[in-house]
């Protein structure tokens, strides 16, 4: 007589003698993705007005395919997009209709940008694409190889600093003399790549210059002309104008030399090759005799002496 058959019962369920039951889940999976960042600039420090290249990488490393699947990079308002080759572009949004990626499949894409201008120093410009398609349960998001972190997004820091110039040009031409009123021009220029705040610029006077006149923001401290200047841009200039007297009386011969400072900078005559030089002029007392006149009276012989 045959053995009777004994069922086996599924000891997760309570349900007796029911089968065990597997279920085959296949997925794509873009769990590698990857955003690399290259710096292209020649020192290779991030500054603004610098241009960066991303690299985006992944692979489906699942056992289904991916159907309509969408690459999407949404740029930071601190990157103004150069290029970017496949993509639609929408503002900063950018978007790669990668339709069907089969497993195993690899797909790399680049997106050339440049860093805004001008942008405080130490500012964190982060970047991160995801993956998505239907069936996802959610996106899969890029990661930075250069960190430890997982899935995180790939970020740099900017270095930026204003670089002032400050120069103060003579305007009234030669000859000066005592009692006359002269002009100087002064420019503070910022050939940096950040906003120069809170520039203050003093000029003190020689002795020989008295009543000094500068229109706002100028103040006059004493025999010193102080500028608060206004924020400079990179690339832009701030114009500052003061008037002053030559003293009554000043000798005929005197250098009035005068020099102004900013921030640790003096000012510089642009009218000489020498650099950092103050701003001279040279009085000049002597008299007029443009409009004098000699008279001579008498009467006059042909051939008298």
């Amino acid at each position: 007589m045959a053995a009777e058959a004994v069922l086996s019962d599924d000891p997760t369920t309570a349900a007796a003698l029911d089968p065990t039951v597997v279920q085959i889940v296949s997925a794509a999976d873009f769990s590698d993705a990857s955003k690399t960042l290259e710096n292209l600039s020649d020192d290779g420090v991030f500054r603004p007005g610098g241009r960066v290249r991303y690299t985006l990488a992944f692979t489906n490393a699942g056992d289904a395919p991916a159907r309509a699947a969408v690459l999407a990079d949404v740029l930071p308002p601190e990157l103004v997009l150069e290029s970017a080759p496949g993509a639609q572009v929408a503002g900063q949004r950018l978007t790669w209709a990668l339709g069907a990626v089969p497993p195993g499949d690899a797909r790399q894409f680049t997106v050339t940008a440049r860093i805004v201008l001008p942008l405080a120093d130490g500012t964190i410009v982060a970047n991160q694409a995801e993956i998505s398609a239907p069936g996802f349960a959610a996106p899969f998001l890029t990661d930075d190889p250069a960190t430890p972190a997982a899935d995180d997004p790939t970020s740099f820091r900017v270095t930026a600093a204003p670089v002032l110039a400050l120069t103060k040009a003579l305007t009234t031409p030669a000859p000066i003399q005592p009692g006359a009123r002269v002009e100087y021009r002064l420019r503070v220029a910022n050939t940096g790549d950040a906003v120069a705040d809170a520039v203050v610029v003093t000029d003190p006077l020689p002795a020989a210059l008295q009543a000094p006149v500068a229109p706002a923001p100028a103040v006059i401290r004493g025999g010193a002309v102080v500028w608060s200047v206004p924020p400079v841009g990179p690339g832009e200039v701030a114009e500052l104008v003061v008037t002053a007297t030559v003293a009554p009386g000043t000798p005929d011969g005197t250098v009035v030399a005068n020099q102004a400072v900013a921030d640790g900078l003096v000012s510089d005559d642009p009218a000489t090759p020498e650099a950092g030089d103050p701003t001279r002029f040279t009085v000049e007392d002597r008299p007029d005799l443009a409009g004098s006149t000699k008279t001579v009276a008498g009467d006059f012989v042909p051939g008298a002496r």
